[in-house]
């Protein structure tokens, strides 16, 4: 990991969390923010996992999700995207290994529930990569012929995702230790949108099947959008989640959620809007993400 930077502006929230953003040796800002955060309760040491990130923004990756792994961010060329490796934790694989094996049901126990299978299993421990990134630019292009592509942010965003998730799993892919697969893609589209959600739903048809080749290559299987839309003029803001998929290798399942707030517990609440626009694809082997 980098040393913090000798140099910078220093932030103090509230909380007594601090934030320094780095600049060079002649006090000039980097050409991407470096921010380092330092946490009153890890006793002012850095919290590497949010390395890079503005406080306000960090949020918004959504980091929480991340839970039953061990996680470490890995360098990338683009500072706005970032990478985490991560293997499952101790504890969560014991709690999926219970659920298998029937304990919580009264059930027996079965030969692949052995402590000998057990072992095994977590021997063959699956690393995965998440790729959490931030869109902030949602401008039209109307000269844009095509409809579909007037919109190049997201797009550009999720290039630079896939470029850093290659450099990130540079060394990964020689590890016998783990094998790595079952990638995951984020991108949250923070300003606020007005858009139909088909549209967007055509827009990641179109995505994958561009860049269906790349994206068996790293092996991710799920790619998702996060978009604040609003359908019309004066209507409320939406939260809607955009998951792709193709678990079969033969249709990309694009499936679009509408999120809102149980007013008793504040936990969200998932309601799907999907379409049935499913289509068989010609060529299994080399189209659609790889769910492997």
């Amino acid at each position: 990991a980098p040393p913090t930077p000798p140099v910078g502006r220093r932030r103090a929230g509230s909380s007594g969390n601090r934030s320094v953003a780095s600049t060079d040796n002649e006090g000039h800002a980097a050409s991407f923010s470096r921010v380092y955060t330092f946490r009153h309760s890890m006793d002012f040491n850095e919290d590497t996992i949010v390395r890079h990130m503005e406080p306000p923004l960090a949020g918004h990756l959504e980091l929480k999700r991340l839970g039953n792994f061990r996680i470490r961010q890995m360098p990338t060329p683009n500072l706005s995207i970032h990478v985490y490796e991560a293997v499952p934790r101790r504890e969560a694989l014991e709690a999926a290994e219970q659920a298998l094996s029937g304990v919580k049901g009264g059930g027996g126990r079965h030969l692949e529930h052995t402590p000998a299978a057990t072992r095994r299993r977590r021997q063959k421990t699956r690393k995965r990569f998440f790729v959490r990134a931030i869109v902030l630019q949602t401008d039209r292009i109307e000269s844009v012929r095509d409809v579909y592509e007037q919109y190049p942010g997201a797009e550009g965003m999720f290039v630079e995702a896939l470029n850093a998730l290659n450099v990130a799993m540079g060394d990964a892919l020689l590890d016998t230790t783990h094998t790595v697969g079952n990638n995951h893609i984020f991108l949250n589209v923070v300003p606020v949108t007005r858009v139909d959600p088909t549209y967007v739903e055509a827009v990641i048809q179109r995505l994958a099947k561009r860049y269906s080749d790349r994206l068996r290559r790293l092996r991710v299987s799920q790619v998702e959008f996060k978009i604040h839309a609003q359908f019309m003029e004066g209507s409320p803001v939406v939260p809607v989640r955009l998951i792709a998929t193709n678990p079969t290798g033969y249709v990309l399942n694009v499936d679009c959620y509408a999120e809102a707030r149980d007013p008793a517990s504040q936990k969200a609440i998932f309601t799907s809007i999907s379409m049935p626009s499913q289509e068989p694809e010609p060529k299994p082997d080399s189209d659609g993400l790889d769910g492997d």
